[in-house]
């Protein structure tokens, strides 16, 4: 199964619709599609994009070649992150437009994915070393970038940080705060936030982390 978030709404596309039946609410709109009918899920998006619509499922027998050409509809972007604990098990986060976020970036040329999601915590929020424990998951999300449709894949690393760095928003990039949250704060600051970012502190809550 794939997740991406376009705006507001996230769309899934599986195999099969076993996973929905019963856990989606009745404004969640599930189709089946053909590979002849591939060109209805960009249709479908559009229609429902600016509506009151959460959640769209398409479902296929042939997921991966439907997932490819939803792709190929998009400049797809490669971004590593991290979420970032401290001894005191506060969490890092940066204030960006508007919205609470996790730091993350593009992967350059020639980088492995886990320096890059190191690179851009320590340039993002101005510490060093973080290390990483594990991977969590990657995310998909889409956004228009000087006129170009963009699908931005995230792989999220979880990490520890033991240093003492006097902590700086990369302010060039946008960033104004860069604040470590506690639990409680945390809850209040994914009011305000994205629901990619929402998926990857789920994933921790059901992991126990």
């Amino acid at each position: 199964m794939y997740k991406v978030f376009i705006d507001s709404l996230a769309v899934y596309f599986a195999k099969n619709d076993s996973k929905f039946k019963n856990i989606f609410v009745e404004e969640t709109k599930i189709y089946k599609v053909e590979k002849s009918e591939f060109d209805v899920v960009l249709t479908k998006i559009l229609d429902f994009k600016d509506q009151n619509v959460d959640k769209l499922v398409f479902v296929s027998e042939s997921l991966e070649v439907l997932w490819q050409f939803f792709k190929s509809n998009y400049d797809v972007r490669i971004a590593g992150g991290g979420v970032v604990f401290d001894k005191k098990k506060n969490v890092l986060l940066i204030f960006r437009n508007g919205k609470w976020d996790l730091p993350k970036g593009h992967l350059d040329k020639n980088e492995h994915i886990e320096d890059c999601a190191i690179r851009e915590v320590e340039e993002e929020c101005g510490i060093i070393q973080p290390k990483i424990q594990e991977e969590l998951l990657v995310t998909y999300h889409t956004y228009e970038y000087q006129g170009k449709k963009v699908l931005k894949q995230n792989h999220w690393f979880l990490m520890q940080y033991e240093g003492h760095d006097k902590l700086q928003p990369q302010v060039e990039e946008g960033i104004t705060k860069v604040e470590w949250k506690s639990q409680t704060e945390l809850d209040v600051c994914l009011q305000n936030s994205y629901g990619s970012i929402q998926d990857v502190f789920d994933v921790l809550k059901r992991r126990n982390i």
